[in-house]
């Protein structure tokens, strides 16, 4: 792809109503779903460690804006986990919490 094409599908992006993006982002789930359903250990392993140093770069590079707004989200996630979450999933969560293995990795 050339970078005027890039330019194009960011402009045509940018234009889509919610409708067409949302139509887009299914057509892309669809197609990542089949993708992961006949991708080998060794292509998901390589997939997955491609997606963490991705993540990884991402976090070093983002401003202090960009970085509370991820945090915020991922509390906001978090408490709807929480929220939703079993008795005997909430029982297994605090006891962990209260394991030996969770005060060394959280402090």
């Amino acid at each position: 792809m050339t970078s005027y094409d890039a330019i194009r599908m960011r402009i045509a992006r940018s234009q889509e109503t919610p409708e067409q993006k949302e139509t887009r982002l299914s057509k892309q789930r669809e197609y990542a779903r089949a993708r992961r359903e006949t991708e080998t250990p060794e292509q998901r392993e390589d997939r997955l460690a491609k997606q963490r140093a991705s993540n990884r770069r991402q976090r070093c590079n983002e401003t202090p804006e960009q970085r509370e707004a991820r945090l915020a989200k991922q509390r906001v996630y978090n408490q709807r986990a929480r929220d939703n979450e079993t008795p005997e999933k909430r029982q297994a969560r605090l006891e962990y919490q209260r394991s030996a293995n969770w005060k060394y990795r959280h402090g």
